[in-house]
């Protein structure tokens, strides 16, 4: 990675974010937000727009604070708080850098001043602007204070990091001291309705720069996420001893002991980022367990007795020179997670947890890939005794139903002949933007609204239901909601019709709801899944119908009479939940079970779902099941083809010999002998392919390739591009694309594929055309549900190249 990469990414992202390069401060978290939910350093995306910068004169001088926006941790305990760097939208390419640590310290300060007046109250009457003044409300009240143990400060800086060496430039990484802040308050004591008690805490405050250099690394490594060191003795907890119990060459596992004070230091730190990895991380922490209370509270020191304990993996470990254990690498509790946090939140309770020791049981995958390190924790999680009974699902971008979902959008294609691009593995589409050298086409064939990651795929189609609440809070919670509902589907092309159907009712409601000063209102992220319960509500499933999410399909959208409709709904559900909120975080609240139950059993929402407005869309919108059945069977809805195989190949074809040669050539150095190989492999089968005896590419070849073309990125991207920019594509992709839009018209239409490609090599014999015997050989790979070969395409273009 290196400066000429950073400034070209901060160039795509820009144009991606903004069509005239005119990226808003929210563009830029919003942005971010997706990139922090998948490394875990948040819990949810219910991000609160909360703009406030200015300075005040109170304290006898000029204190300037500034912040963008918040997000409370579903557990409460944590406040993380944006921060934008606006000078740094305004840079050109070659300023967008900072090459001092002070100059960042400066934009935290503007947080940080930010912390202390809200606590103090100093800012609670110089702004009228919605969620801001929940906050300040919120960190001025005394439960405020007692339920907040830690905030974050997250800086977004769309800057490079570096300083000039000579000729040359280095990248730079700052680490940022953690702060505290001291507060005194009074709180009313429990079971008592006068009586008063004086608290004294230290809230820690841990920063965080998300700059260029943060967010191209996360682009680089495809959604995997960074490990988790954690030192022991920075924690001042030095004397940890592990006794091993197993030595493989792949595994080692150790026995330890941990006292509950390290865990409660750990939980407040790192948090969610702890749980990364555990099947339980998504249960609610609060209220811890009974049982576990009572035994903190009555017997702590045979707690150790008493629970189960941890279990933790690893890929690293390192001892002091006394064999104390230093660190770990990639550390995640698998299975105690629950445990954990019951003794955190008992401790914030007041119960004294000195005494208080848990067993762990260490696990070090040594060498280990991210799969194989998934399938370790996986099966731990399968297996383990856990007290929480909860069922095992696959939570990974190697879910099978997801690979049925991708193999769809790789092939169906709306009315309109266009695509859905689902990002099954986070970078996939930049991969494929990357390698082609008609970038322009590839972002026109898949804009942005037609991008589709797996946590928003699940947001998207599990709205759909009774629970916006849980749709409002966002993260995993919702997608194993998905992953659960899906996991017995039969994955058709009507399921994928349906799917996308949802995909658009979500996405054209925010439309019509608006951002910013056109907004209807500052809380998005509630309104437009309650106002999808609502209609889910009232489609009368009592009389046999259901929502026909197909139309939406058919139609791309909704009617200029169903966003007039929807708008003036959301604008009422606004207004209800307004009277019905128990706070006036309506953010937060929204989040709540009790508030969602009010507003549907409001009589305001009652009267609007049974005006005549109301029964004209739901009966536009809704459709028999018995019709639903019959234009489902009606349909052609054969298994579908999976094309994703070749279109991968397909990628690398459009290169030719030529390049793989060159590559080897150029990066002669950095390749080994299997790597040359696996290349060799690629160029033979590229050679062939004319032949009767083509040498077939297969998918892990595709696959190996790109491991190797991303470490060869790494070590000189821009090599990498400029070979790339001398090779112009050839029509491998463009053929591929045509298959699929002919697979299309025949799956939409009622005739069969050998007809419809007799019709079309009638037309090629009559233009002369070579190899017309290819149309009958698709047209039977395709009505037996399998794709064409590269051979197959290689013939084709024959007949393209007339056209």
């Amino acid at each position: 990675m290196n400066t000429y990469e950073l400034k070209k990414y901060r160039g795509q992202l820009f144009s991606d974010l903004s069509e005239d390069n005119s990226v808003t401060e929210n563009d830029f978290i919003d942005y971010s937000l997706d990139i922090l939910l998948d490394s875990k350093l948040i819990d949810n995306k219910s991000n609160n727009d909360s703009y406030i910068s200015s300075f005040n004169e109170s304290l006898g001088n000029k204190t300037y604070f500034k912040i963008n926006s918040y997000i409370r941790s579903e557990t409460g305990e944590r406040l993380q708080i944006f921060i934008v760097d606006e000078d740094g939208l305004f840079f050109s390419d070659d300023e967008s850098l900072q090459s001092t640590q002070e100059y960042y310290n400066s934009r935290f300060k503007l947080c940080e001043n930010f912390i202390n007046l809200a606590f103090k109250k100093k800012l609670n009457n110089i702004s009228d602007q919605g969620q801001i003044n929940a906050l300040l409300n919120y960190m001025g009240s005394s439960d405020g204070m007692h339920e907040i143990d830690a905030i974050d400060i997250f800086l977004v800086s769309p800057t490079i990091t570096y300083q000039k060496l000579g000729s040359g430039e280095n990248l730079k990484d700052f680490d940022f001291k953690d702060s505290k802040v001291t507060l005194n308050f009074s709180r009313l004591k429990e079971g008592h309705k006068n009586e008063y008690e004086q608290f004294s805490k230290e809230i820690e405050i841990y920063k965080h720069l998300i700059n260029l250099n943060y967010l191209y690394n996360n682009y680089l490594m495809a959604g995997n996420r960074s490990s988790l060191v954690i030192d022991f003795k920075e924690l001042d907890f030095p004397g940890i001893r592990l006794t091993e119990a197993v030595n493989e060459e792949k595994f080692e596992s150790f026995i330890t002991v941990f006292p509950a004070t390290l865990l409660t230091k750990l939980y407040q730190k790192y948090s969610f980022r702890l749980l990364e990895k555990n099947v339980r991380s998504f249960l609610q922490f609060k209220g811890p367990n009974k049982g576990m209370r009572e035994t903190l509270q009555k017997e702590p020191e045979k707690f150790i007795a008493y629970n189960n304990g941890l279990t933790v993996t690893a890929t690293g470990k390192t001892f002091d020179e006394n064999g104390f254990l230093d660190t770990l690498t990639d550390f995640q509790i698998v299975n105690g997670g629950q445990t954990t946090a019951s003794i955190y939140f008992s401790k914030k309770d007041g119960i004294d947890i000195s005494k208080v020791f848990v067993t762990a049981k260490i696990n070090i995958a040594k060498n280990s890939t991210e799969d194989e390190l998934d399938d370790l924790i996986s099966n731990i999680s399968k297996y383990s005794n856990s007290q929480t009974k909860v069922s095992i699902v696959d939570l990974r971008s190697r879910n099978s139903q997801l690979g049925r979902i991708k193999n769809l959008s790789e092939s169906v294609m709306t009315p309109t002949s266009k695509k859905w691009f689902f990002e099954k593995s986070r970078g996939e589409f930049n991969t494929l933007l990357r390698m082609s050298s008609n970038k322009n086409s590839i972002e026109k064939q898949y804009p942005r609204d037609k991008r589709l990651s797996k946590e928003q795929l699940g947001k998207y189609y599990s709205a759909w239901g009774n629970s916006p609440y849980l749709i409002k809070k966002g993260g995993e919670a919702v997608f194993r909601i998905f992953i659960e509902d899906i996991d017995s589907k039969e994955i058709t092309r009507n399921f994928f019709e349906d799917l996308i159907g949802r995909v658009i009712f979500f996405k054209v409601l925010e439309d019509i709801h608006g951002t910013r000063d056109k907004a209807i209102s500052q809380i998005r992220s509630a309104i437009i899944p309650y106002t999808i319960s609502v209609i889910h509500h009232y489609t009368d499933n009592s009389k046999g119908d259901d929502f026909n999410f197909f139309k939406i399909w058919k139609d791309e959208g909704l009617t200029e009479s169903a966003h007039d409709y929807f708008y003036d709904l959301m604008k009422l559900i606004l207004r209800v939940i307004k009277d019905n909120a128990t706070s006036d975080d309506l953010s937060e609240n929204s989040k709540k079970e009790d508030l969602w139950k009010s507003v549907i059993g409001s009589k305001e929402i009652q009267d609007y779902m049974i005006s005549s407005n109301s029964q004209t869309l739901l009966k536009e919108y809704s459709i028999k099941k018995s019709d639903k059945k019959k234009l489902l069977s009606a349909r052609n809805n054969a298994k579908p083809v999976s094309f994703e195989s070749l279109k991968n190949a397909s990628v690398l074809f459009d290169k030719g010999e030529t390049f793989f040669k060159r590559i080897q050539m150029e990066f002669y150095d950095s390749l080994s002998k299997a790597d040359n190989y696996k290349i060799d492999a690629i160029i033979a089968s590229i050679k062939s392919i004319r032949f009767a005896d083509a040498v077939p590419l297969n998918d892990k070849t595709v696959q190996d390739f790109e491991k190797i073309k991303d470490r060869l990125i790494a070590i000189d991207p821009e090599k990498f591009d400029n070979i790339l920019s001398e090779f112009s594509e050839t029509d491998y992709s463009k053929g591929v694309e045509w298959v699929i839009k002919k697979y299309n018209e025949v799956m939409n239409g009622d005739g069969d594929f050998y007809t419809y490609f007799k019709g079309i090599a009638d037309i090629a014999a009559s233009k002369d055309v070579k190899f017309t015997s290819n149309f009958k050989e698709i047209s039977d790979l395709l009505s037996k549900n399998n794709p064409p070969s590269l051979k197959n395409i290689y013939y084709l273009n024959f007949y393209l190249n007339s056209l």
